[in-house]
């Protein structure tokens, strides 16, 4: 017989050069993001003001951050 209900959650592997990566506490002073950016061994920690508009905006520039450009990896090498 087979158990009834909602089925295991499913494991993807997660692809770190390509995905960002949050957690957030929320308190009525302050809420901190901590986040890992796609390529980068470590996270990194930011404080916003309790808003809405505030976190999305840091998301946003760290979106922003994030975003590769094939010159700025590769390097143009024709001089």
């Amino acid at each position: 017989m087979r158990p009834t209900g909602n089925p295991p959650p499913s494991t993807a592997a997660l692809d770190y050069d390509s995905t960002m990566i949050g957690g957030l506490e929320l308190s009525s002073e302050k809420w901190v993001f901590a986040v890992r950016l796609p390529g980068v061994k470590k996270h990194s920690r930011h404080v916003v003001e309790p808003i809405g508009p505030a976190l999305a905006e840091l998301i946003e520039r760290l979106k922003s951050r994030s975003v590769r450009r094939p010159a700025d990896s590769v390097g143009d090498h024709n001089a």
